[in-house]
């Protein structure tokens, strides 16, 4: 629900099996209803943007290919004006063809004068995810990212964040829920679940850089670089847990404060080691050291060059 400056109320949610966006004058009268442009599917809330603008966040739904299994769930966006009119729309990731599934936008805020930020969650086969994108208010995607707690463990789980909010430093925090494996009926091992990105969206700063969008949790604090700041000397000291399964060798990149890359380095498959980096040859400033395997950023930190 949002509230306008005359006190009009925008409420969005779901009835004849689709979304439905509706206008309530400030007396408690209705003002008119827009049906989301799908054949079925769901709002779970609008926004105010850009002074005259709404965005329902949501999804779509579609018939399984598969005989008596559920529909395929597509996330979905549509920004609509004051008067109920579509401006346009965007589709998201799809969730699996198969089994119980999540696919859905839940929340978003404006970021900027031109852009805004919209969360939801994906679930397919064996990969639940934390989705984030950042989006111009004409409907262009100029990023995706994708986090999760318990996003492996198994077909049953799905990674959701209910709420997203700026904070005061530029960046945002997420709050939702995560699920770990629970092999015993009824599947109960819910955990809430908070998320603080920057500004980028990134939990490992500088992650923008990198190239890959997937970043492992809870690997913060797995590579520390010593003496920081240095004059361009320093030692990175890697620690992974032992039962990390990694997807290829180690890789070390470090790049600057503009993105551009001064260092990618093959570490081969050692999950303990000291990394001594030389970065003598390179301008005072602030640099971000990411390590990652093939498919994701394992951890990083940002090192400071006097």
């Amino acid at each position: 629900m949002d509230i306008d400056e005359v006190g009009n109320i925008y409420i969005a949610g779901f009835g004849s099996n689709k979304g439905i966006l509706h206008k309530i004058s400030s007396d408690g009268g209705g003002s008119w209803i827009a049906e989301q442009n799908k054949p079925r599917g769901l709002w779970y809330g609008v926004k105010r943007m850009f002074g005259d603008k709404l965005l329902c966040m949501g999804n779509w739904n579609e018939s399984s290919p598969l005989p008596g299994t559920p529909d395929i769930n597509t996330m979905h966006l549509a920004m609509y004006s004051l008067n109920g009119s579509l401006d346009w729309d965007f589709e998201g990731l799809r969730s699996k063809p198969f089994g119980f599934n999540f696919g859905s936008f839940t929340d978003g805020y404006q970021d900027t004068d031109s852009t805004f930020i919209a969360c939801g969650g994906i679930q397919q086969l064996y990969y639940n995810r934390a989705v984030l994108y950042r989006m111009t208010q004409y409907g262009d995607s100029l990023w995706r990212r994708e986090y999760a707690h318990f996003g492996n463990l198994s077909n049953l789980y799905p990674e959701i964040p209910w709420d997203i909010e700026p904070t005061s430093d530029g960046g945002m925090v997420l709050t939702g829920e995560t699920w770990n494996q629970d092999t015993v009926p009824p599947y109960s091992n819910l955990n809430m679940w908070l998320l603080k990105l920057d500004s980028l969206g990134c939990l490992v700063p500088g992650c923008q850089f990198v190239g890959i969008e997937t970043i492992a949790y809870g690997l913060d604090n797995a590579l520390k670089a010593w003496p920081n700041p240095s004059t361009g000397q320093f030692t990175l000291d890697l620690d992974l847990p032992a039962d990390l399964h990694l997807e290829g060798n180690l890789r070390l990149q470090v790049f600057d404060a503009l993105g551009r890359s001064v260092m990618d380095r093959d570490l081969g498959l050692q999950l303990k080691q000291s990394i001594a980096v030389d970065l003598t040859d390179q301008p005072a400033g602030l640099y971000s050291a990411h390590l990652s395997d093939n498919l994701r950023i394992l951890t990083g930190t940002r090192i400071v060059v006097q």
